[in-house]
């Protein structure tokens, strides 16, 4: 344990000294990850495919603030529907319109989460997005989570519908748009993950911001049955064709995942908890002081030991 801590601590110290360089290149990452997951999922335009305009937008990204990956991936998923239809296109785009506002609104810092979500999605993965977003995020967290799981759904059955429009009857605008809104509101299973997505979210934040020993491992258990429990149940009740395999899988693979967020991010040293109180002119304060989690290398020791060798002789 002790050298998984120093082996972290060491990353940390690498990332803090070089991060003007290693954010840029994890930018970078995600972004060629987002363009090809897209391009692999709901690519139909093919000048969007070249691999050299692929790796040229992810290059410009790699300068560009991260949350500008978000807004790019949307205009290439419509220009990618305009390729279909232009009726696709408008759906998504006042799709991707709607969703902006309510994720403006609420959790503008979550731009990554937002575009993550569907990504878990892509690479089979989505359970471990909402334990994820309630350890690091906020109770708005739910809302970009939802924005990601609505975006995900929608686009994918668009790009299988293949709505289409042929002429400008008003009749027929309108019972394609009826046909997709039936289709969307009728997605059970949409609806479902929604459900379990957002009260994950919430409950993961809401339990590890309990002040009592462990709440990061009890909102990660927690989180897990829960999201489990809530997709298991809801597929039983409206007879839902989602995998019970994949489910499972899923919340065995989120459980790792969590952890290591945790291990990197919140590392108390529960032994060594404090109790302390004290008091102003207006306020008596009671305090629980929790020491973070660390070791000190041999380094370290040979250092400090050769501080106090130098003290006793002076």
């Amino acid at each position: 344990m002790d050298s998984m801590i120093l082996i972290r601590d060491q990353i940390k110290t690498i990332y803090s000294r070089y991060a003007v360089y290693i954010d840029p290149a994890l930018k970078f990452i995600l972004a060629l990850i987002t363009y090809i997951a897209i391009n692999g999922s709901v690519g139909h335009m093919r000048i969007l495919k070249n691999p050299v305009l692929v790796f040229l937008v992810a290059l410009l990204n790699a300068v560009l603030p991260a949350s500008a990956i978000l807004p790019i991936a949307c205009m290439s998923v419509i220009l990618h529907m305009y390729s279909i239809s232009l009726l696709c296109a408008v759906i998504v785009g006042a799709l991707f319109t709607l969703l902006f506002l309510l994720y403006f609104r609420f959790a503008p810092k979550d731009s990554v989460l937002v575009l993550v979500t569907p990504l878990a999605f892509i690479f089979h993965i989505p359970y471990a997005v909402p334990i994820c977003a309630g350890l690091l995020g906020n109770a708005y967290s739910c809302v970009s989570v939802v924005c990601g799981v609505v975006a995900y759904y929608v686009v994918i059955y668009v790009a299988k519908s293949g709505l289409t429009i042929e002429g400008t009857d008003i009749e027929k605008i309108t019972a394609a748009l009826r046909t997709f809104f039936s289709g969307i509101t009728g997605n059970k299973t949409m609806i479902l993950v929604l459900v379990a997505f957002a009260a994950t979210t919430l409950l993961v934040y809401l339990i590890r911001r309990l002040s009592i020993d462990y709440a990061w491992y009890l909102a990660i258990g927690s989180g897990v049955v829960t999201d489990f429990l809530i997709i298991l149940i809801g597929n039983s009740m409206m007879n839902l064709e989602v995998s019970l395999l994949a489910l499972f899988i899923g919340s065995i693979i989120a459980v790792p995942i969590a952890l290591i967020v945790k291990f990197f991010c919140f590392y108390p040293d529960y032994a060594k908890t404090e109790l302390l109180q004290f008091e102003d002119d207006e306020y008596y304060y009671y305090v629980k002081a929790v020491p973070k989690l660390s070791v000190i290398s041999e380094k370290g020791k040979s250092n400090r030991s050769a501080e106090r060798n130098f003290r006793r002789g002076s």
